[in-house]
């Protein structure tokens, strides 16, 4: 097989497998076209590519048999428009992408990257949630202002969650039907690509927010060290007062004991005088 001197050593471009690839998976729905069967053909595609062979003409010469005798290829009845399979992004010249690689018509890649946006909303608003329940267990609201705040806050999140969800799924939808469509008109291998995923829904839904009082702190013995500084000393009760001319109780009870004293005193003088007195006789 001859060469161009242009195509000579060098490898085809991707995007030339994957039109192959796109022709064989209309030729033949029922087919795997795994991985080992198209590496076998694939030196085969190098060479056609080099001999100046387009994807179309090389899927073309593809055959079939039944064990028995060899049929015409059933590519030589399909047409895929040109551009219509793509080769993933940045793939290198010589690489073999897999079927389920292929990048699909516009239309479809543009749905899909919404979806896959969508997506991304889905999983930080589920964060955001996650995280902001968490902060419920720790810092509960302590007055019924603040529980109605966070009551609001949760249902904002809910429903814009609710929302992004429902637009991801819109878009899923719109992915399966435009597959459907061009698999009738002719490119059967945008139905074998993989399904898109929707987004599960948060179970608590019904979520109960109530305030909770703090607990007041019992007090230290520095703190009633503190208070009892600080606290008004309290009234004693007025004593009565004594009356006019009547001796003081103190006073009255010191007088008494001296004046014992004394007749004591004098006793004890006057008994010594008159006992010296006898014994002068």
């Amino acid at each position: 097989m001859k060469t161009l001197t242009s195509r000579e050593g060098k490898q085809p471009p991707a995007t030339y497998y994957a039109m192959i690839l796109a022709y064989l998976a209309e030729a033949y729905p029922d087919s795997k076209l795994s991985t080992e069967d198209v590496q076998a053909l694939k030196p085969i595609w190098d060479d056609l590519w080099r001999a100046g062979r387009s994807a179309e003409a090389t899927a073309q010469t593809t055959c079939s048999c039944d064990g028995k005798r060899v049929v015409p290829s059933p590519a030589l009845g399909v047409t895929v428009p040109k551009g219509a399979a793509r080769a993933p992004a940045k793939a290198e010249r010589g690489s073999m992408p897999k079927l389920s690689e292929l990048r699909e018509p516009a239309a479809i890649e543009v749905l899909k990257r919404k979806a896959a946006k969508e997506m991304e909303k889905v999983e930080l608003l589920n964060q955001e949630i996650t995280a902001f329940l968490a902060s419920l267990k720790t810092t509960p609201p302590r007055t019924e202002a603040s529980a109605e705040t966070k009551r609001a806050r949760i249902e904002q999140l809910q429903k814009r969650l609710g929302e992004t969800i429902d637009s991801v799924e819109a878009s899923v939808l719109a992915v399966k039907a435009k597959r459907a469509e061009l698999a009738v008109e002719g490119l059967a291998f945008v139905q074998r690509q993989p399904e898109l995923k929707t987004p599960p829904r948060r179970e608590e839904s019904d979520i109960q927010i109530e305030a909770v009082p703090k607990e007041k702190a019992k007090k230290g013995r520095k703190e009633k060290a503190k208070d009892a500084a600080t606290a008004p000393a309290k009234a004693e009760p007025a004593k009565p007062e004594a009356a006019k001319g009547a001796p003081k109780r103190g006073k009255a009870t010191s007088t008494a004991a001296k004046d014992q004293a004394m007749t004591e005193a004098v006793e004890s003088a006057l008994t010594k005088i008159i006992g010296n007195l006898k014994l002068g006789q």
